[in-house]
This record gives structure tokens, C-alpha cells and sequence, in this order.
């Protein structure tokens, strides 16, 4: 029953991996073809370089980024491994897929952008733009795969070099922006960046949802009296850690418990009414993994 019970939450754990890596391409679709390509909007990537080729008129978008991701897909098969170009196939063909059902079935890319004031369309495009793109950007990679294009090698230096991929996109991505500048027009271009920083912070928003989480240390006369009601309240485990004071050289025991957000006023409420006199410092976690929080990839 215990093999069954693990074969069964591994596969609700895929189906719920695929489903938000296939919302976030189409959020990133959506961002792209209802809000950035309409005003010209270059945020860096590939879409952004296929907003700069138009004017050449080589191929659809969405053909231009089925030919760019199919060759970044490779690459990314040699740098980042087998199971990175399974998951990075499947976001890498669906986007510029969803891009072509959308110009086959003559959908217009201005059907949104045409209900908006012209004296406010390039900051509403670059607002919301920058919002799907980052929220959908940010979906897949919590998924350890990415859309494709400028986004594999982007992770390649990301992990290769140890930076942090926000910064990664913002180099890259602005270089393409820099472009759009010389090329398109200078406003354009500094909508543009608007749009790349909003997608940037969202990114790194979207990515660590559902990982972040505190971290409380409780230093304490009563470590099981606080375990007890910890475990019957919250349901959380805890570590127990032998600690002795500085000032007064005394033997006492230091609570660790690591716990969400919102559960964090319930153990503030529990240890002021179970030991007025610890003493307590929280501190906020980027990320945890392992039992009863994420499990990683």
C-alpha cells in the first residue's frame, strides 16, 4: 500500500509539474503576442530579436522561434543534460506553436491593445507584458526547464558561472534592449526595459512561490511543553539544539522550527502564551526543501 501510495503522489506531482510549466508558456504567449508585439516592445530573448527581424520580413514570428528555440534546445541538451531537453522540449515547441494557432486563427494581435487609449498603450503594453512574461518565465523555471531561446543559455551561465539568473537576463536581455534603441526608437526602448526589470522581479517572485518560508529559533526553559502544543497546532517538525547562555553561562535548550507564513502568527501566539520568558528571533528563508515543503527537482 506504502509503493502504491508513493507511485500515486509521484505521478499527482508530475500532473500538477506539467500543468504549471503549460500555464506558464501560455502566459509568456500571452504576454508576448497580446501586449509586447503589438507596440514593438523589446524585452530582450528571442521574441525581442523577432521584433528586430520584421522588418526583414524573413518568416513568421512564429516560425522564426521554432527555428531559434529548436537550436537552443540542442544546446541546451549538451551543457544542461537529458532531463533539462525533456522538460525544456515540451515549453520550447509549445510556445511557438501557441504563437502559430494564434495567427492561423487570425487572432489579432492588437484585439487588447486596441480597447486602450493611444497616449497610454506603451505603458499599459509594458506593465502587463512584462507581468505575464515574467509570471509564465517564472512557472516553467520553478520547474527546472525554461521556454526556450535566450532562456537556455541564460541558465547555462546561470549555472555554469554561479550567477544569480536574474542578473543573467538582465545583461543579456538588455543587450537585445540596446538594439531595439538604435533600431526601433529610444522611448520604445526604454518601455522596454520597463517591461524586462517588471518580468525580472516577477520571475524571481513566481519561481520561489511555495518555497518561501521562516525560520523561527526559540530559546526556551520548556522545549517539550513547546513541542507538544507546536506539534498538535501546526502539525511542524522541529529540531532541539543544546544552547548555553552568554551572560549568565546557563544550560538551555534553543527550539528550531521552519514554517510558512501564514502559520508564523499561530507559533508567535503559541510561545507567548506557553513561555512569556523565551526568547525569540525569526528570520525569513529563501527556500527549503524537504519533508512537508518542496521537494526540489
Amino acid at each position: 500500500m506504502n509503493i502504491l501510495k508513493k507511485v500515486n503522489d509521484r505521478l499527482k506531482g508530475k500532473h500538477i509539474e506539467w500543468t504549471q510549466i503549460t500555464l506558464g508558456v501560455i502566459s509568456l504567449a500571452i504576454g508576448f503576442y497580446f501586449f509586447l508585439s503589438p507596440e514593438a516592445l523589446v524585452t530582450g530573448g528571442v521574441s525581442g530579436i523577432s521584433i528586430l527581424v520584421r522588418p526583414l520580413k524573413l518568416m513568421s514570428d512564429a516560425l522564426f522561434l521554432l527555428i531559434m528555440n529548436v537550436i537552443a534546445l540542442l544546446i541546451g541538451w549538451a551543457f544542461l543534460g537529458k532531463q533539462f531537453f525533456i522538460r525544456t522540449a515540451y515549453s520550447t515547441l509549445l510556445y511557438p506553436v501557441i504563437i502559430f494557432i494564434f495567427e492561423k486563427t487570425n487572432i489579432s494581435p492588437n484585439l487588447i491593445i486596441n480597447q486602450i487609449s493611444e497616449n497610454n498603450r506603451l505603458l499599459i503594453a509594458a506593465l502587463f507584458g512584462g507581468f505575464f512574461v515574467g509570471s509564465g518565465i517564472g512557472l516553467v523555471i520553478r520547474h527546472n526547464a525554461t521556454t526556450g531561446g535566450m532562456d537556455v543559455y541564460q541558465k547555462i551561465i546561470s549555472q555554469k558561472f554561479h550567477i544569480p539568473f536574474s542578473f543573467v537576463l538582465y545583461f543579456t536581455d538588455g543587450i537585445v534592449i540596446l538594439l531595439a534603441m538604435t533600431t526601433i526608437s529610444f522611448e520604445v526602448g526604454l518601455y522596454g526595459l520597463i517591461s524586462m526589470i517588471i518580468a525580472g522581479i516577477v520571475i524571481d517572485k513566481v519561481a520561489v512561490i511555495g518555497k518561501n518560508s521562516y525560520t523561527v529559533f526559540i530559546v526556551t526553559n520548556d522545549p517539550e511543553g513547546l513541542k507538544k502544543v507546536i506539534f498538535s497546532n501546526l502539525k511542524r517538525g522541529l529540531t532541539k539544539v543544546s544552547v548555553r547562555g552568554g551572560f549568565t553561562d546557563e544550560e538551555k535548550s534553543m527550539v528550531i522550527c521552519t514554517l510558512y507564513r501564514q502559520q508564523l502568527y499561530i507559533l508567535k501566539k503559541i510561545i507567548s502564551e506557553n513561555d512569556q520568558n523565551a526568547f525569540t528571533f525569526i528570520v525569513k528563508t529563501n527556500e527549503v526543501i524537504g519533508e512537508g515543503f518542496w521537494k526540489g527537482n
